[in-house]
């Protein structure tokens, strides 16, 4: 009975959404700046 009352309570769907938004966000702007990086890196 204590392992069960020493265990967290599940993540609600919310933090779940936002985690899921901020790595498809991190994602984005990775490809954005390597994008960036090709365009002007090398032109001067």
């Amino acid at each position: 009975m204590a392992e069960a009352e020493d265990e967290a309570p599940p993540a609600p769907w919310h933090f779940k959404v936002l985690l899921f938004a901020t790595a498809g966000y991190l994602v984005y702007r990775l490809i954005w700046l390597v994008f960036w990086l090709t365009g002007h890196a090398w032109h001067g």
